[in-house]
């Protein structure tokens, strides 16, 4: 569903922080890091529980989605993504 999310607004969140021309590394920052951590955290289900790794994890992205809502260049986007990812 994120990635759905990330991909319909990608163009207008580009153009609001004039970096039409490096969305590329929205797209991959976000799945890079998606996909390194989804193994992470699955691991660490199997050792600390569902409930508190989904528990934590969605604190994560909270907090990183409130991040990506105050950047203000794209550079800002692209450490906060990463960041969010990492839930």
């Amino acid at each position: 569903m994120e990635v759905s999310i990330v991909a319909t607004a990608l163009v207008p969140i580009a153009d609001q922080l004039h970096a039409l021309n490096q969305t590329s590394w929205i797209v991959t920052a976000y799945l890079l890091t998606y996909t390194g951590f989804l193994i992470i955290f699955a691991k660490l289900s199997d050792v600390f529980g569902r409930k508190e790794v989904l528990i934590t994890t969605l604190l994560l992205f909270t907090v990183f989605s409130g991040a990506c809502a105050a950047a203000k260049t794209i550079e800002q986007l692209l450490v906060a993504s990463e960041k969010k990812v990492a839930r």
